[in-house]
């Protein structure tokens, strides 16, 4: 379905957006409990979603790597880089060289969706081809994957939508936080 306006999407859960002035220089972005606080610098300057994609961003980067790291021991396969950007038409793929790609967005998946995305492309890594071995390999390490992977397509636009339902950032509806 679609979020309601000044919320996001972050590991599953919906988070509402609010924001409250600071004395410094740069604006700032903070997970507190069910919200994403928006620090706003005292110039006036106002908070994009820019700021909010920075964030995360900088999060995918930080928890993928992690995820990789940790599955990439179970599943016995050595990686080359982690990159993340914003695929198009992909959630990940992995190269000969035994680069793994991720798409940032993954960040706003439940975190079950994240793990098999990353588990699927580090069996990649022993089978390169999505044949009924490579897929008993994923079974082993995510025996969900068809319900996870079934997530992904049910929700694979609304995962492509702005950050922010209000286009023009966070609108004055927004709580102010003191």
């Amino acid at each position: 379905g679609i979020r309601p306006a000044n919320t996001v999407s972050y590991l599953g859960k919906c988070l509402k957006v609010m924001q409250k002035r600071n004395g410094r220089g740069l604006n700032v972005v903070k997970l507190h409990q069910n919200s994403l606080i928006v620090s706003l610098n005292t110039s006036g300057t106002d908070f994009s979603s820019h700021d909010l994609e920075t964030w995360m961003r900088a999060q995918a980067v930080k928890i993928i790597k992690e995820k990789v790291k940790r599955f990439s021991k179970q599943v016995g396969v050595a990686y080359n880089r982690v990159v993340i950007r914003d695929q198009k038409s992909r959630w990940g793929s992995c190269s000969c060289l035994k680069n793994l790609n991720f798409n940032w967005r993954l960040i706003m998946a439940p975190e079950p969706v994240l793990d098999y995305v990353v588990i699927h492309e580090l069996c990649h890594l022993k089978e390169m081809s999505h044949s009924k071995k490579f897929w008993d390999l994923v079974a082993r390490y995510c025996p969900q994957w068809h319900e996870r992977r079934d997530w992904l397509d049910n929700h694979n636009l609304e995962l492509k939508l702005p950050l922010l339902t209000n286009d023009r950032g966070i609108g004055p509806s927004v709580t102010q936080t003191r």
